[in-house]
């Protein structure tokens, strides 16, 4: 590890009122906004994908839950 780490604080801009949800605009894209905002100041690019890309990419599914019934019993699996 190194004995004298160093940190770089920056200080983002106060959100302009235009682009609060108290003007009208709606949460997410609020949110959108912040992180587009805090992704560039860290260098970050911005990608097209989506929540179930990402999923599908680490998890090999699209975040769904499956709402069928169970193939096993609850009382069957061991623990329970």
């Amino acid at each position: 590890m190194n004995p004298s780490p160093s940190y770089e604080v920056n200080f983002l801009n106060k959100l302009p009122y235009e682009l609060t949800c108290a003007s009208g605009k709606l949460s997410h894209d609020v949110a959108n906004y912040i992180q587009r905002t805090i992704g560039s100041s860290l260098s970050y690019e911005c990608t097209n994908l989506t929540r179930k890309d990402k999923y599908k990419i680490l998890a090999e599914n699209d975040g769904t839950m499956d709402n069928r019934k169970p193939k096993v019993d609850a009382g069957k699996i061991m623990g329970c």
